[in-house]
């Protein structure tokens, strides 16, 4: 072939897909390539979950008709519980009440509704497709609003029922918590927001938010960093055998969690809705491939949650064998130390399906029975017992929830929730005795074994597998070369750094220890200064090459640009929520008819403001300076109306020294 005439990726190049483009358009004219519409059924799908019974009798059509039908828009109002209920209330009045009376041709929208089984009236649903709303042109101010506020952090997207497993974790401020499978970082930002739910109390608990995927944890981090929390560290680790988080040097402490969030990866039926791709790709397999992975996740998961803790387990799929089956192993494996949680008065609105008892399972060569027994010998390899029912009541796998998208219409989810009552059986040797010390601290961990034992591991613990005290050699060779090299997280170690010096004598930072702040740069111009929780900036330099930390911290201190400024640095917004109740300099109260100015005003000058206002201002050397107006002032200027007053805390960034102001 002559050079140029190098045909396309298709066979034919240029013309053969302008020849298929006019094909699709179906008038002889160039068009758009259009793909074939996914037929939305699957035989081995009916046949199967028929045959399991996941549907009580009558409801199948329903059921299935459901799964035909495109997801409906759900979002949650972001933030701490009080500003989140502002913020809803005004979207209430305001916003919702726009969408009234309008057509898109599938009939008159109705507004958007709270979901009744979420509390504080902060998640809503509107029965509309993701599609519907950003095609149509009657709702593109609403679809605008959306990606806006969602930009911004004040709401989150997310499937109804995937908000459910944080729920079940009751998560408090003190916790230490753990998302094992956390990516793309919709229940993590869900739990971040119960850890400050506390207004104006920062938490001292801790969030671990691991994802095996180095792209998914950009993801990750990019759904949480809207939040801004300094009390979360993202992780890249395989979740089947995280490593020991420790706090001490010597690594024979190992961190164990509060509650643990265990979302593992699955066959994904339950979201047909917004996946139809999985109408094509369904098979009875993926979830007998899966459930090894899902029993070493939840094992790993066990056993570092702490005694008396809550473990959530769950997935989006049908399948019991993904389901019921890796719970009921489970519990078998511990022998009593884990037990399920009875949820059965929580979230009373939801509308649920107990747990199954007994299920089918579909084997390599088309068979669908009932007990190992019926196994062929031949594929006895392929087909762990544990994959079975065991019939054992004391399980009582009735406390499992099954949500099925007819009831609300929602998509489909499994969550169950496990207490820790004792230790695990393979667990109980932790402690090395005085004469086994030695050889204890020479014995590498488990949990940073092969992955290779998992079949074993997963059926029959040994004292081989348990928790001995971790080696405290930093492994030689970690599988990180597949995923991007992180710069460097550098503490401030002691008082005496410069840049620490300079900041904390300009804004009078106190109650913060430089260990808490951190660069990512060993070296060169520093452009801006990370906040840390104190647990975190323990956790991270004590596990530096133990596990690849991806993100950490929120941006507080940036470098300033303006001349002549006292202090190279100044606050910014998106960090100032965090570092404001450690400043006691360089803090000017506000008035109502300031605050409006200032809001109103694209480009507020110094002139503008009042006098008093700008006296406070003159006081202070040139650089950063924070304006703060109190919950509870008048909501217009020189008003003395009770009823009408600000509701929340609201905090401005300016620069004392220029004309502008903001």
């Amino acid at each position: 072939m002559a050079k140029g005439k190098r045909r396309g990726r298709w066979n034919g190049g240029g013309n053969a897909a302008k020849r298929r483009c006019q094909t699709a358009a179906g008038d002889g004219q160039p068009g758009r390539w259009e793909r074939k519409p996914i037929e939305k059924n699957n035989e081995s799908f009916n046949e199967y979950y028929k045959r399991q019974g996941i549907v009580p009798e009558g409801e199948w059509d329903s059921f299935m008709g459901t799964l035909r039908e495109d997801l409906p828009v759900v979002f949650r109002v972001a933030g701490v519980r009080s500003l989140a209920q502002d913020i809803s209330r005004l979207l209430e009045e305001t916003h919702f009440t726009e969408l009234q009376d309008i057509d898109v041709g599938e009939g008159k929208v109705e507004p958007p509704k709270p979901l009744s089984w979420y509390p504080d009236r902060v998640a809503w649903q509107i029965n509309l497709s993701r599609k519907t709303v950003r095609k149509s042109e009657k709702l593109n101010y609403f679809h605008k609003f959306l990606v806006r506020e969602s930009e911004q952090g004040n709401i989150t997207r997310q499937e109804a029922v995937s908000m459910i497993p944080p729920l079940l974790l009751d998560v408090k401020p003190h916790h230490k918590v753990l998302d094992m499978c956390a990516a793309p970082g919709s229940k993590t930002a869900q739990i971040i927001e119960m850890m400050h739910s506390k207004d104006g109390t920062p938490p001292n608990g801790l969030l671990v938010a691991n994802d095996k995927d180095n792209k998914r944890c950009y993801m990750l981090v990019h759904q949480t960093k809207r939040l801004n929390s300094p009390c979360l560290v993202v992780l890249n680790e395989d979740a089947s055998c995280i490593p020991n988080l420790c706090l001490d040097e010597r690594r024979k402490n190992p961190i164990i969690f509060d509650r643990i969030l265990c979302d593992v990866p699955c066959s994904g039926d339950g979201t047909l809705r917004k996946n139809p791709e999985v109408w094509r790709k369904w098979s009875a397999g993926t979830g007998n491939g899966l459930h090894r992975l899902q029993m070493r996740i939840l094992r790993r998961g066990l056993e570092m949650l702490d005694v008396g803790g809550r473990l959530v387990y769950s997935t989006c799929a049908f399948n019991p064998v993904e389901d019921e089956a890796v719970v009921s192993a489970m519990l078998e494996l511990c022998k009593g130390a884990v037990e399920l949680v009875d949820c059965s008065d929580e979230l009373p609105d939801l509308k649920r399906e107990p747990g199954m008892s007994t299920w089918h399972v579909k084997l390599r060569d088309g068979q669908i029975v009932s007990s190992f027994d019926e196994v062929p010998e031949s594929l006895h390899y392929c087909t762990p017992s544990s994959l079975f029912p065991r019939n054992n009541p004391d399980d009582h796998l009735e406390r499992c929830w099954r949500v099925l998208p007819h009831r609300q219409n929602t998509g489909g989810f499994f969550i169950v929730a496990m207490r820790k009552v004792a230790t695990l059986p393979w667990m109980k040797a932790t402690e090395p005795t005085p004469e086994t010390k030695t050889e204890a601290e020479a014995t590498p961990s488990a949990s940073v074994s092969d992955e290779k034992t998992s079949t074993d591991a997963a059926s029959a613990p040994t004292e081989e597998g348990a928790t001995a005290a971790p080696s405290q050699k930093v492994p030689e060779f970690r599988d990180w070369h597949k995923g991007f090299k992180e710069a460097p997280f550098v503490f401030f170690k002691d008082a005496t750094d410069p840049v620490w010096i300079s900041i904390r004598d300009f804004f009078q930072l106190e109650g913060m220890e430089p260990s808490q702040l951190l660069l990512r740069s060993h070296g060169g111009r520093k452009r801006a200064v990370y906040m840390t929780s104190p647990v975190i900036s323990n956790l991270v330099p004590k596990n530096e090459g133990w596990v690849k930390v991806v993100n950490t911290g929120v941006r507080v201190f940036g470098r300033s640009s303006q001349a002549g400024a006292a202090c190279e640095f100044r606050v910014v917004q998106e960090g100032l929520h965090a570092v404001l109740p450690h400043i006691r300099a360089r803090r000017v109260d506000l008035r109502t008819g300031d605050a409006l100015r200032l809001l109103k005003s694209w480009c507020p000058q110094t002139v503008d403001l009042s006098k008093q206002l700008q006296k406070a201002i003159d006081v202070l050397a040139n650089g950063s300076c924070v304006l703060t107006l109190p919950a509870g002032s008048p909501a217009e200027e020189d008003s003395e109306d009770p009823t009408k007053y600000i509701t929340c805390f609201l905090f401005l960034l300016f620069m004392t020294g220029i004309c502008n102001v903001l």
